[in-house]
Formats: C-alpha cells, sequence, structure tokens
C-alpha cells in the first residue's frame, strides 16, 4: 500500500516555513530549509510511543519542460 500525504493548498512556503499534520497516530513535521533548490525537510514520528518507527529526511522537487512535456520528481534521502 502506497499512501502520501496530500494538500489542499499548494504548499509554496518561504524559508523557515512549516507544515504540521497528523496522519493516523503519527505527527508529520516539514520545513522549507532551501530556496533555490527548493529543499524540503521532514519528520514523521509518533509522540505518545517512545519505540515507534521514526522516519526523517529530505526532498528536492525538480521540473523540467519541453515544447510537449512537463516533468516533475522528487530527489532526497529517508
Amino acid at each position: 500500500m502506497h499512501a502520501e500525504p496530500q494538500m489542499k493548498k499548494p504548499f509554496n512556503p518561504i524559508l523557515g516555513e512549516t507544515f504540521q499534520g497528523s496522519f493516523g497516530n503519527y505527527e508529520i513535521v516539514v520545513e522549507q530549509i532551501s530556496h533555490h533548490p527548493p529543499v524540503s525537510a521532514f519528520q514523521i514520528f509518533n509522540p505518545k510511543q517512545k519505540k515507534a518507527p521514526f522516519i526523517d529526511g529530505h526532498f528536492r522537487f525538480e521540473a523540467s519542460t519541453g515544447l510537449r512535456k512537463l516533468v516533475g520528481s522528487k530527489k532526497g534521502v529517508i
């Protein structure tokens, strides 16, 4: 099963802006750490359980356009 959080508005933050939310029992925190190139760091954790899985990393978003195409991708480390 693949789940990816979706936002109801465009997330085009300024440097240092954060997004906080929850996914089931887990808390999600995302922060914009670079503007050019745009890089977002994230943490996913369960504050109620000390031994629950903890995920963190960062993504760099890239987009390129051509005469008849638009390509977007995410690159980073988890």
